[in-house]
C-alpha cells in the first residue's frame, strides 16, 4: 500500500448549535447583530492511498468564538493537527511523512 500526504490545512466551520448558556446578554446581542459567531476548528488532510485521493479530518473543537485572538485560534489548530497526526500514524503514515506537512 502506498501512502502519500499532500496537505494539512485549517478549516473553520460555522457552529450551528453552540452552547450559549455561559454567554452574557451584551455578548449575545453583539452576536445577534452579526459581529461574531461560534465556530469549530479542524485540521484536514488531503491524502492518497494507492493513488486514490481521500480527505480525513480531526474531530475538531467546537463552541469557539470567531473573534477570538488569532494566536488562540492557531493554538487550537495546532492541537487539532497533533490529533490528526496521531490518526494518520494509525493509518500507516511515517513520522518523516508527517513532519514535512505538519510543521507548515
Amino acid at each position: 500500500m502506498t501512502l502519500e500526504l499532500e496537505t494539512i490545512k485549517r478549516k473553520d466551520i460555522y457552529d450551528e448549535n453552540p452552547d450559549l448558556s455561559w454567554v452574557d446578554k451584551k455578548r449575545l446581542e453583539s452576536m445577534d447583530m452579526g459581529y461574531w459567531h461560534f465556530i469549530g476548528i479542524l485540521a484536514v488532510a488531503e491524502i492518497r492511498i494507492n493513488g486514490i485521493s481521500e480527505t480525513i479530518s480531526s474531530p475538531g473543537l467546537w463552541n469557539i468564538e470567531s473573534d477570538s485572538d488569532e494566536s488562540d485560534l492557531n493554538e487550537i489548530y495546532q492541537d487539532q493537527k497533533d490529533e490528526l497526526a496521531a490518526m494518520l500514524r494509525e493509518l500507516g503514515f511515517s513520522d518523516a511523512q508527517l513532519l514535512e506537512v505538519v510543521q507548515e
